[in-house]
């Protein structure tokens, strides 16, 4: 994992000293608004606009599991209590949804 870090530093560290050799002390937050407009940057913007779109369902997917199993014992602690058990057996809950 160590190295793994070391190795992604060292890569971004080229990246943002080739960009400061680049545009000099007028680097925008995004790299691609230091370029003129052409078909090539317009390209680099629809794949960053394709990243997000495609990547976003993957992300959003794993942080909702994350939080369905943050819940689990919440949700087992309330559906062990005796007072819902007792409120669900009795017919009036019953009558409520459908059952009766």
């Amino acid at each position: 994992v160590a190295s793994s870090y070391a190795i992604a530093f060292v890569v971004y560290a080229a990246f943002a000293v080739a960009a400061f050799r680049r545009f000099q002390s007028g680097v925008e937050g995004n790299v691609l608004r230091n370029y003129d407009p052409t078909n090539s940057v317009l390209i680099a913007w629809m794949g960053m606009g394709f990243s997000i779109a495609f990547t976003y369902p993957m992300v959003f997917t794993a942080s909702r599991e994350a939080c369905v199993n943050l819940m689990n014992p919440v949700k087992q602690k309330i559906m062990s209590s005796p007072r819902l058990q007792d409120l669900m057996a009795s017919p009036r809950f019953g009558s409520r949804l459908g059952r009766a």
